[in-house]
Order: structure tokens, then sequence, then C-alpha cells
């Protein structure tokens, strides 16, 4: 699914002007009219996000680096783990509010740029990078290129998290043109894209599931990675019996250089 991309409008003034807008969630949520509920979500993704990092990195690493960072909130749970942290978004908004809680945070070696990912290449031999509802809004030769810029900056044994807008259960594949651009693609499609920069997809996960995992984790197992084994999948059958009819939903992937 190759979309042209010359005439198409992009979300690049929406995000701008959603970093005006208060540095908390409803920011990065649109449509959302439940706060709570969304930052719940929001630390159940990124606790299942930092328990891969942890299991394919060790307890910390030497640098992360988050690509559309938004107002910080992966960015400083990221920093927590590393030596270093860059991030970058193309809202000067985010970025400020981003570069205001790693200073908050007490993290020394932070840097924060606003400006577009798909043309920032100010670090190297990262760990961990972050893509968090960034490549939705490309089409496949964006996400290909994009991807294979990370591919470049990666280390040998680095990880690649990312978490988009996909088309789940009975959902089909989706080119939207306005407002603006974005994709609602297949898990699948990730997948392949992935491997034309050079990346393998090792785990995937949707939402639903994610959030019946880290109940199992956090309440059944008493955060027992080897329990979690065991306990995760009956945990995530509830959700996704919730789910089964869901059109939409964000999917997580976790990669590793090929």
């Amino acid at each position: 699914m190759t979309q042209p991309g010359s005439e198409r409008p992009d979300a690049r003034e929406f995000w701008i002007a959603r970093g005006d807008m208060a540095k908390d969630v409803a920011a990065v949520s649109p449509g959302s009219a439940n706060s709570a509920y969304e930052n719940w979500t929001r630390g159940c993704l990124q606790e299942w996000a930092l328990r891969r990092a942890r299991r394919h990195l060790g307890p910390r690493f030497r640098r992360a680096v988050d690509l559309g960072c938004g107002y910080g909130d992966w960015t400083v749970r990221f920093a927590a783990m590393a030596d270093e942290v860059i991030a970058c978004d193309v809202s000067p908004g985010f970025a400020e509010e981003a570069a205001r809680r790693l200073r908050e945070s007490g993290h020394q070696a932070a840097t924060v740029v606003c400006g577009d990912v798909r043309g920032f290449d100010g670090y190297r031999d990262a760990d961990l990078v972050y893509l968090g509802a960034v490549l939705m809004y490309l089409d496949d030769d964006g996400c290909v290129s994009l991807l294979r810029s990370v591919r470049e900056r990666i280390a040998p044994r680095g990880l690649l998290l990312s978490r988009d807008w996909c088309a789940i259960r009975l959902g089909r594949a989706r080119v939207n043109t306005t407002p603006w651009f974005s994709v609602h693609r297949r898990a699948r499609r990730y997948v392949e894209l992935a491997e034309q920069a050079g990346f393998r997809v090792i785990e995937s996960a949707s939402s639903t599931s994610i959030y019946g995992e880290e109940m199992a984790y956090r309440y059944l197992a008493r955060r027992s990675e080897a329990a979690t084994a065991w306990l995760r999948w009956p945990a995530r059958l509830p959700w996704t019996a919730a789910s089964l009819f869901w059109t939409r939903g964000s999917v997580s992937f976790v990669m590793r250089p090929a």
C-alpha cells in the first residue's frame, strides 16, 4: 500500500497547535473525554514498553532517543534508565514542556530539539529508540525512509519500540486524506515495512492485550516476569473479548536490527 505524498495535507500544523495546549494527556489524545482513563492506559503502555527495554537491554543503558516526544512523559521514563536521552518533536510547545520535565527530573544529560523527526539525525549508537504514533502519519515510502534513518543510527544490538493506531479485529486498512493524511494499517503491514528498512519485529501486541498483561504482572504475578509469562494469556482474554468487534486500536511493536 503505497500512497502518493506530494498533494496530501499532513498533520504538522495540527500537532504544532496541540503543543500550545495544557501539557498533559489531553493534548496528545484528541477526542478523549476521560483524562483519568487515558492516563491509566498510557501508564500501562509505558510499563509494558519499559519491561521490554529492561528485558533486552538490561536495567540501564547508555543512550535513549524519543522521536515525536510530545510533552515528554515517555521521555522522562526513558531518562530514568539511560545515561543520555535525546528527544525531538515538531511542536515548540511540546519540546519546551519535555525539556522542562527532564530538568525537573534531575537528568543531567538531556537534549530536546524542536524539529521534524523525518530530518532529525542528531544522534548515533542509540541503545533505545521510541516512535510513538509517528508512522501512522507517513505514507509507506515515508515510513521506510524514517525507519532506515533510525537503522543507520541505532546500536547493533539496539531496540526500537514503536506504537501506532492500526486496523484491528474487524477493521480494514484505510488511508485518510482529510482533514490531514494518516493511515490505519494492519499490524502485519508495519512488520513488512520494518523488514524493508532492516529491522525484524520480535514482538507486537494490541493495546487491550497489553492492559491485560499489565494487570497480570502487577496483581496476579506480583511483578514476577516468570509468573507473568504463564498468566498473561488468560489475563488478556477478557480484554480481547471486550474489544472483539473493534475496528481500530493501538498496536505496539518491539524491533531489533536484522
